[in-house]
């Protein structure tokens, strides 16, 4: 129920006659959807009533809502066409049953994303909360021995049946955190509460013995089937960040690459979600600034990016010096920066820049498709076309060679052709 004494209402129905005015999804896609109701403060109204699913079998079983009035729902899928949002999460069907995270504009009639949670096996979502940020935290069931999990989990995936919690960016683009929760048998994650600095407060009921209790916990010994309460943080862990830039010292008008490595200092690492800055050095060596995104992964976090730099060494007056960088995001995922940097060492000298980030033009796509080319082929030609200006500034011999195979062999492995 939000402030104004609205009630959102969600479930499964097998009705085609179920009640969806000003609905987003007025049709009953299989033999049983997902539905999300809104009702007036006085109750004797709808606001919308939609459908929400694919062309088989879907359940809501969550909803929460944010201070813009956005509802947020949670539940599971059979549909391997459920509406999922391009740039989410998850975009594929994984496997038998998947979760779903989605999020609704308060007016109910458009999808701001939706993505699935799951593996190649029986995955629900029973329960959602969302922070003061917009992150959506969802707890449930697997049974997915892939159960994609964020590195350093309470546990992996073992496909026999356990709880999980997960934390979906504001986004939708990302989930920070996921992770199995259990023991060696059957266990179930389906209340969830979210607290302060990203704690997830977690119940539901396990039948193993090995659940992992905490020291001086309340009840430590399992009877039969018993309930639990867990806290878990899916806040970032405290980091430590190593900085190395090649070349060092860089000539004047070069290109740096600076790779940041990141040590996650928790007892339990997970590899850390934001920003790193890259701090100036001393005089005479790399002298710039700028930031690495980092995003999660199984493996340690370690990230590279790019810094254009350019010198002006003392007694260079009048000096125009000019920096280009332009950047091709080929992935729906892809993350560029493009930083300039520079070292003055004398006065009356200008240096100006430019940069350009974009993904693949959608205008040249349109061309080449319009005239038979496969997608592929096409993409491939307008990167081709992206990189042949970099590969003309070598020397013709077999560095340029080199890379133009390596820039080959990359291409034909993502694209196919």
């Amino acid at each position: 129920m939000d402030d104004a004494g609205a009630a959102i209402v969600v479930g499964e129905t097998r009705s085609a006659d179920f009640p969806t005015p000003s609905a987003m999804d007025s049709s009953l896609g299989g033999s049983q959807d997902g539905f999300v109701t809104r009702l007036a403060p006085s109750g004797t109204a709808y606001e919308y009533s939609t459908y929400l699913g694919g062309t088989d079998d879907d359940a809501v079983y969550g909803v929460a809502l944010d201070p813009t009035g956005a509802t947020y729902v949670g539940g599971w899928t059979d549909s391997s066409d459920f509406p999922v949002t391009s740039r989410a999460a998850a975009e594929t069907f994984g496997g038998v049953s998947d979760a779903f995270a989605a999020k609704l504009t308060a007016d109910g009639q458009s999808i701001v994303y939706a993505s699935y949670l799951g593996g190649d096996d029986v995955d629900l979502a029973l329960e959602i909360a969302v922070d003061d940020s917009g992150a959506l935290y969802l707890a449930g069931l697997t049974a997915s021995p892939d159960f994609p999990v964020t590195h350093g989990p309470v546990k992996p995936p073992d496909g026999f049946g356990d709880g999980f919690v997960a934390r979906l960016d504001p986004s939708g683009s990302t989930f920070t955190h996921s992770t199995p929760l259990g023991g060696s048998t059957v266990d179930e994650a389906d209340g969830l509460a979210v607290g302060a600095e990203g704690a997830a407060y977690v119940t539901g009921f396990t039948t193993s013995d090995d659940f992992p209790i905490t020291p001086g916990a309340f009840d430590a010994t399992r009877d039969d089937i018993d309930a639990f309460v867990v806290t878990i943080s899916v806040a970032p862990n405290p980091t430590t960040a190593e900085v190395s830039c090649a070349p060092d010292p860089v000539a004047s008008g070069a290109e740096a690459t600076c790779t940041v490595t990141v040590t996650d200092t928790a007892e339990r690492p997970m590899n850390p979600v934001g920003t790193v800055e890259l701090a100036t050095a001393a005089a005479g060596t790399f002298t710039g600034s700028g930031s690495c995104e980092l995003t999660p992964d199984a493996t340690p976090a370690t990230s590279s990016c790019s810094l254009g730099y350019s010198s002006a060494v003392s007694g260079a007056q009048r000096i125009d010096a000019f920096q280009e960088s332009r950047n091709l995001l080929i992935s729906k995922k892809a993350h560029a920066d493009a930083i300039p940097g520079l070292e003055i060492l004398a006065n009356d000298v200008r240096c100006t820049h430019a940069a350009a980030i974009a993904q693949i033009d959608p205008d040249q796509m349109h061309y080449l498709r319009s005239h038979g080319l496969p997608e592929p082929v096409a993409k491939r030609l307008v990167i081709e076309g992206f990189l042949g200006a970099l590969l003309e500034r070598f020397e013709e011999g077999e560095l340029r060679d080199a890379l133009a195979e390596a820039l080959d062999r990359r291409l034909e492995a993502v694209l196919g052709v």
